[in-house]
């Protein structure tokens, strides 16, 4: 059980916190105006190469830490993003505003949310940041985040101490994306959800606690996914177990379309939502022993397929001799064996290997 007091004990401050030095001239949180001198594109550099010398040099020269680069990057928020305290002090101390969003309307707030940055969290909040700031849409300009405040970037981040700053200081943990309102995102995605699948089951926990209300089934459905994206055995089997489907599909609806989103099985083994991490070959054993389907091809290609085109030499091997078809077509795609085909007939690397478990099972 998690207490709100004794998570913010995680979050109390370690060092002096940051001030902010007023700067004539600038006032209220809307965001800046792209502008095509990108009249910060040299300071939001050095930020990115730690370059706390010319980051001071640039400041003290008069530069507005509220101006943007060519992209419509803030200094600030990229500062938060890399997690860079020296230039989020120097940047408070000229005067940047600690709840400025940049051209996506992103906020510092955000992005030191998501990197994990607990200090700095509690900071911005102290210095005004709006806990309930929601990305809005403005055309031409629409980021993928549209609708996320900050307790959604939290909740992806997977701190827990953050989480709760967040809420103690009276984020919303009901938010809730509504398509007909911003026109993108994940229609219907919440906190707890996004806890959820990003496989952090105590902040899930922790919400419910604070008030946070979901649909019992989509969140477990939705824990399980986020079980075997981070490779958690323990939990995949507490919660088949408990009767969660083990094929559980989550859905998005993006523009009033509504994708197909990736089963257990594949948030094991497809490495474009695992990052750097190996497919989970013990948790997609657990997975097939349950009854999942191995040969789905809901994402359109089958899991198979999947490995194959990502060359995973030992996620074949497993998943055929688990009894994936090697036949089996997507839905507008090749097979995963005549993709293997012809991989070792245009030289791709890595995929004569394959080819042979496909052709001979070995």
């Amino acid at each position: 059980m998690y207490a709100l007091f004794a998570v913010m004990a995680a979050c109390a401050p370690s060092c002096g916190g940051l001030a902010r030095t007023p700067q004539p001239g600038v006032t209220g949180t809307a965001r800046q105006v792209l502008t095509a001198s990108g009249s910060n594109a040299d300071l939001i550099r050095f930020i990115r190469e730690g370059d706390t010398a010319n980051v001071r040099q640039v400041l003290e020269g008069g530069r507005d830490p509220d101006a943007q680069g060519y992209a419509g990057e803030l200094p600030l928020v990229v500062a938060a993003s890399t997690r860079d305290r020296a230039c989020v002090r120097l940047l408070l101390a000229h005067g940047a505003h600690a709840d400025a969003s940049d051209l996506f309307d992103v906020t510092p707030l955000m992005r030191a949310a998501e990197s994990g940055d607990a200090q700095l969290v509690t900071d911005l909040l102290g210095l005004g940041a709006n806990p309930n700031h929601v990305i809005r849409s403005t055309p031409p300009v629409t980021a993928s985040e549209v609708g996320y405040t900050p307790l959604f970037f939290a909740c992806r981040g997977g701190s827990l101490p953050i989480v709760a700053a967040l809420v103690q200081k009276g984020a919303d943990v009901n938010h809730i994306l509504v398509q007909g309102e911003l026109g993108m995102g994940d229609d219907g995605m919440t906190p707890t959800l996004m806890a959820a699948e990003s496989g952090h089951a105590e902040i899930v926990e922790f919400l419910q606690q604070q008030g946070a209300r979901e649909d019992a089934r989509k969140r477990d459905e939705a824990l399980l996914r986020g079980a075997a994206l981070r490779d958690d055995s323990t939990r995949v089997r507490e919660l088949l177990a408990k009767g969660v489907p083990v094929d559980a599909r989550g859905t998005k609806r993006i523009q009033g379309t509504t994708l197909i989103l990736r089963t257990p099985l594949l948030m094991a083994i497809d490495s474009r939502v695992r990052g750097d991490r190996p497919a989970s070959i013990a948790v997609a054993r657990l997975l097939i022993a349950a009854g999942a389907d191995i040969n789905d091809v809901g994402l359109g290609d089958s899991p198979l397929a999947i490995a194959v085109e990502q060359r995973q030499v030992e996620t074949v091997r497993f998943l055929v001799s688990a009894g994936a078809d090697p036949r089996r077509k997507g839905r507008d795609s090749e097979s995963a064996l005549q993709l293997a085909r012809r991989g070792v007939k245009q030289g791709w690397y890595g995929m004569s290997p394959i080819l042979a478990i496909l052709e001979h099972g070995r």
